[in-house]
């Protein structure tokens, strides 16, 4: 089998790995490989590190960003309780008018009324006058005044 691996070797490397010994060819074959798995390891976690990173990395955007929306809600939020008492506020102004101009009209219908009874009562003398001073010949004060 050492004759296969000899066949393999660059005659450089069979002739240097004769003057060293067959146990220092070992230990440096051994050496190699520790530090090519050591290299591997250190490549594995590298690259371990670097998907953390990038999962961090990802993760730390994706909290901005939710921070972010969070700030623009909150102050959408805001702005929308501030337009809700500014528009309660007016509403209730409105109710306050609202409540004025009813009682305005109350009054005012109370008026006319007052006003149309006058004119009935006024109206009633009249024709009662006339009739008694003959100037009409019927006294029907309810079919002559129309309410």
């Amino acid at each position: 089998m050492l004759n296969v691996v000899d066949q393999l070797l660059f005659p450089e490397d069979e002739a240097r790995f004769t003057q060293i010994g067959a146990s220092r060819v070992v230990k440096w074959g051994l050496t190699g490989a520790f530090q090519k798995g050591s290299k591997v390891l250190v490549q594995e976690s590298l690259l371990t590190y670097l998907i953390e990173y990038k999962t961090k990395k990802e993760a730390d955007k994706a909290k901005s960003d939710l921070e972010r929306f969070a700030k623009e809600s909150s102050k959408k939020l805001t702005k929308a309780e501030e337009d809700n008492d500014r528009l309660r506020a007016i509403s209730l102004a409105n109710e306050k008018k609202l409540s004025d101009t009813d009682e305005m009209l109350a009054d005012t219908l109370d008026k006319l009324n007052k006003v149309a009874d006058d004119a009935i009562i006024q109206t009633r003398g009249k024709l009662m006058y006339q009739y008694l001073q003959g100037e009409t010949d019927s006294w029907k004060p309810d079919e002559n005044i129309e309410v």
